[in-house]
């Protein structure tokens, strides 16, 4: 076998183990309701996109994207571990699947502080989503809002219930053709 055989083997069973372990946190915590804080911690954010990012490696070299990240140095959020990891991979994975074939993609992700607020932006130059015709289904269970892509529409409704369980908002700017941009802010003092 050869070296790239190997490594990309070994960054499969790396990436099972991860996903298997968000699973895992997942249906641990899953029952947390807003004020509820007994599995909140205080969550390195930057390594957690760390991990996120070694996870979508394979997929990120597939699709030729360009990852630009902005954040705060040692910045830290007091939430769920697996709910950061998670909407990271959701929002990337994201991009990565509705990437634009007429343009090389990029993702820009930001992290930072702004008054005692976290403020955490994953945006896209990809297709983008007709917010208009959207509407209130795109974070709701099992809603699809782009046709001929796999997926079982359950990524965003996911992200959504998690930031909200931590606390935070979410919101979405997107142009079709042009992409999308997701922000979500963080009360500091939860």
């Amino acid at each position: 076998m050869d070296g790239l055989a190997q490594e990309t083997i070994e960054k499969i069973a790396n990436s099972s183990q991860s996903l298997h372990d968000i699973i895992n946190d997942l249906n641990q915590i899953l029952h947390i309701r807003r004020g509820n804080d007994a599995y909140f911690e205080e969550v390195d954010l930057n390594n957690i996109l760390r991990k996120v990012l070694y996870t979508l490696e394979t997929d990120i070299r597939l699709k030729h994207a360009e990852i630009k990240i902005r954040a705060d140095k040692e910045i830290e959020m007091r939430g769920v571990k697996a709910y950061f990891q998670s909407i990271f991979y959701n929002l990337v994975s994201n991009a990565l699947k509705y990437t634009n074939p007429e343009r090389t993609s990029v993702i820009n992700i930001n992290i930072r502080k702004s008054n005692d607020d976290l403020v955490i932006s994953v945006s896209d130059n990809g297709v983008g989503i007709d917010l208009e015709n959207a509407g209130d289904k795109l974070f709701q269970l099992y809603q699809r809002v782009h046709s001929g892509y796999q997926g079982k529409g359950f990524g965003l409704f996911l992200t959504k219930t998690q930031v909200e369980a931590m606390g935070g908002i979410i919101e979405v700017d997107s142009t079709i053709g042009q992409g999308t941009t997701f922000r979500f802010v963080f009360s500091r003092n939860i």
